[in-house]
């Protein structure tokens, strides 16, 4: 049982950029509350594979830690998170034709406290500091005097953060002063087609792609994503906010799919494969060029098991094709879901017609924060898993 806590003033304490020793601390003491069945080596072995990958190599993948500012290279975490440095494609002004603003985003995982030492506000003010290590100061209100020196270390070239909420509004209170707002709740939308009763059948024109096959088309995809942004929205379209992008094939859907491999360890009982060989759909219509295909993942845990569509480009059309391709990997797979995050509104009635439950989510709010011009409205394009 852990020695009861004497809470340190928040003053006292700074976000520095974890060492090798307060890493590893950080991860194990994660690994308590967040294991799901694996052991501590295991769950190490995890991080090891992940930290090699593209999307966390060459400083990609940045551990923080709350400590006291007295002892910054204590092994004795006060809170911690990691960041992830991803490239964001940003719109034209409204009714302007040029090519795409790019910049950096941080997507921010891993929130975590201690049992023992949680209630005493050290998660909301490490993400408070968050913002003063991501973004430049020309972006931000005036570091508070209130919260002592600002944190030594910062990157400062962020023009936006996001992160993934799964106790409520809790971040949008986690501003970067007292009197601000932190991280906004943006969609919370899940549409879900179950697996039981789905029958696989033969898709005429629809291909299942391997990992290699999927990452191809993904460049391809991440193309027509900055032309589409480089052009204003149709004239029936009034949204005048800047959108903004994360380019799947930088790194957010390698995330996904690496994560989904490394914790595959359990095999569902009778699952003819495990992991699946198939991680996404090629629709080849004989009446359209466009790239018509979807991207997945497995997850085992929590319950129910699912398969996440983590990035779809489709037409009302085709998506039945591409859902029912997915419903039959994962009735293979033994998996009892197919989850799609933020399906655009064109896209509902069809989806609901072939058997999909539209709904907005309790976990896992998508929210966002803006570093750019104060009082700018933006919007989360291809807000997906």
């Amino acid at each position: 049982m852990a020695a009861q806590h004497a809470a340190i003033p928040l003053h006292a304490l700074t976000l520095e950029r974890a060492n090798p020793i307060q890493t590893r601390k950080a991860r194990e003491v994660t690994w308590k509350e967040w294991h799901r069945g694996r052991t501590l080596e295991e769950w190490m072995k995890q991080y090891e594979e992940m930290d090699k990958c593209d999307f966390a190599a060459n400083d990609r993948l940045t551990q923080w830690v709350l400590v006291p500012r007295d002892d910054p290279a204590t092994d004795e975490i006060i809170a911690s998170c990691e960041t992830y440095r991803r490239k964001v494609a940003l719109s034209t002004p409204p009714n302007t034709v040029s090519e795409p603003t790019m910049a950096v985003g941080y997507a921010i995982a891993s929130v975590y406290v201690q049992p023992h030492l949680r209630k005493n506000g050290y998660a909301t003010h490490m993400m408070r500091l968050m913002h003063h290590v991501l973004a430049s100061p020309l972006g931000l209100p005036r570091f508070p005097e209130a919260w002592g020196p600002p944190p030594i270390e910062y990157f400062g070239d962020a023009i936006l953060s996001c992160l993934y909420s799964d106790v409520g509004e809790f971040y949008t209170k986690c501003g970067p002063s007292p009197d601000t707002t932190g991280w906004r709740i943006t969609s919370k939308r899940s549409t879900v087609w179950k697996t039981a009763g789905h029958t696989p059948t033969t898709h005429h024109g629809v291909e299942l792609l391997d990992e290699a096959e999927l990452k191809n088309l993904l460049v391809k995809d991440e193309e027509l994503l900055l032309k589409e942004l480089s052009h204003p929205l149709p004239p029936h379209n009034q949204d005048t906010a800047k959108r903004f992008t994360f380019l799947p094939a930088d790194g957010p859907l390698n995330f996904q799919l690496k994560s989904s491999q490394l914790t595959a360890w359990r095999q569902p009982s009778g699952a003819s494969a495990w992991p699946p060989e198939a991680y996404g759909a090629h629709f080849v219509s004989p009446f359209s060029s466009n790239i018509i295909f979807a991207g997945w993942t497995f997850e085992l845990l929590p319950e129910p098991s699912r398969l996440i569509v983590t990035r779809m480009r489709c037409d009302d059309a085709s998506l039945p094709k591409l859902i029912s391709a997915a419903l039959d990997v994962a009735v293979a797979a033994r998996l009892e879901e197919v989850e799609v995050w933020g399906l655009p509104d064109e896209l509902i009635e069809a989806a609901t017609v072939s058997g999909g439950r539209t709904f907005e989510r309790t976990k896992h709010w998508p929210s966002v924060a803006w570093y750019g011009p104060p009082g700018e409205e933006v919007q989360w394009a291809n807000n997906e898993k």
